[in-house]
């Protein structure tokens, strides 16, 4: 099935165009790693817990976004404005989550030390 989101009822869509511009890259990430954070959407009730799993995944993997070849954190700012943003992802509990993502880094682990 294809990733669909909607993010007409976000500040960040609602910012001058060339503004949505520059955070697009931004936008896009949070947008596609959508599916591998486990969310359906940004509100008010979960952007601190889109924010900690954006956070938790960047610890064990490194940044989402790379700038100049240095790993770049996403900004909370630019996470905030997307309060609003809906996907048709499947949501995932935390615990779900980060049993996943610690197992694939487990696995990974140890594939790189052979």
């Amino acid at each position: 099935m294809a990733l669909t989101y909607n993010a007409a009822k976000t500040a960040w869509w609602k910012q001058p165009e060339k503004d949505r511009d520059q955070e697009w890259p931004v936008v896009q990430a949070v947008i596609l790693f959508s599916m591998v954070l486990g969310i359906s959407g940004i509100t008010k009730e979960n952007v601190n817990d889109v924010l900690a799993r954006i956070r938790f995944f960047e610890k064990l993997n490194g940044g989402f976004l790379t700038s100049g070849g240095k790993d770049c954190n996403i900004p909370a700012s630019v996470v905030r404005s997307l309060i609003g943003l809906t996907t048709n992802v499947r949501a995932e509990t935390w615990t779900s989550y980060s049993r996943r993502i610690v197992k694939n880094w487990a696995a990974e682990q140890t594939r790189n030390t052979k």
